[in-house]
């Protein structure tokens, strides 16, 4: 799924608790999955780019920010599985 390690939070008595974490995690990955499903919906059509030429470079950008997305949206799965584990 990621293609590096990412830092884990360690939920311990004097720092935040595994609920909130969970929640704030929770809460943000929702958000980039709405903003996924946003940026795919609202994709480049070619017909506003047939006239410069440019529908492939603008279809490639395109798929490469659903892909950054993706990508924040599976370090932030990562986490909260983590901080899951922790509840309790």
């Amino acid at each position: 799924m990621r293609d590096r390690d990412i830092v884990l939070p360690v939920v311990h008595w004097n720092g935040t608790s595994a609920q909130r974490l969970y929640d704030q995690y929770s809460t943000a990955l929702n958000a980039v999955r709405a903003a996924i499903d946003a940026v795919i919906e609202n994709g480049p059509n070619a017909r506003d780019y047939y006239v410069s030429g440019n529908w492939s470079q603008a279809e490639a950008e395109h798929r490469d920010r659903v892909m950054r997305l993706r990508s924040v949206a599976d370090e932030l799965e990562a986490i909260l599985e983590h901080v899951a584990e922790n509840l309790g």
